[in-house]
């Protein structure tokens, strides 16, 4: 009968089984963790993205001239729709002789509880004058 002796690397691999199951129950939540808040960046990134998009629309609508407060709003409506923004309140429009601002607060679709719900944004466009062609 002959009886074979344990080498010393079959020794040490049966003591290091159980090791990289360890190692994976660790670094495993670890990563999963960082890929969760890397992709809710990204989301809190494409929400400030949209909210500027619409402001900017809307702003650029205002400063027509002739424009009103429906034309503004309509505008607004259908870039927020195009990019899926969903507005957190309604969007407030200051209007003065030279120039518009549109102030809009968008919500931001959560995954991670610590970031914020919406995203603000402002957007200043100078308003249009007509210039009759004398004057020019």
């Amino acid at each position: 009968m002959c009886v074979t002796r344990p080498t010393r690397s079959t020794l040490t691999k049966r003591l290091n089984r159980g090791e990289v199951s360890a190692e994976s129950a660790i670094i495993l939540p670890v990563i999963l963790g960082i890929i969760w808040l890397v992709v809710q960046a990204a989301v809190v990134i494409h929400a400030g993205n949209a909210a500027y998009y619409v402001a900017s629309q809307a702003a650029l609508a205002a400063a027509r001239h002739g424009s009103t407060t429906a034309s503004a709003d309509t505008a607004l409506a259908g870039a927020a729709e195009s990019v899926g923004a969903q507005l957190a309140r309604a969007p407030r429009f200051e209007w003065t002789t030279e120039q518009v601002t549109v102030h809009v607060e968008v919500v931001v679709p959560r995954a991670a509880p610590f970031f914020g719900s919406t995203v603000i944004r402002a957007v200043t466009a100078p308003r249009e004058r007509f210039i009759e062609y004398a004057e020019r």
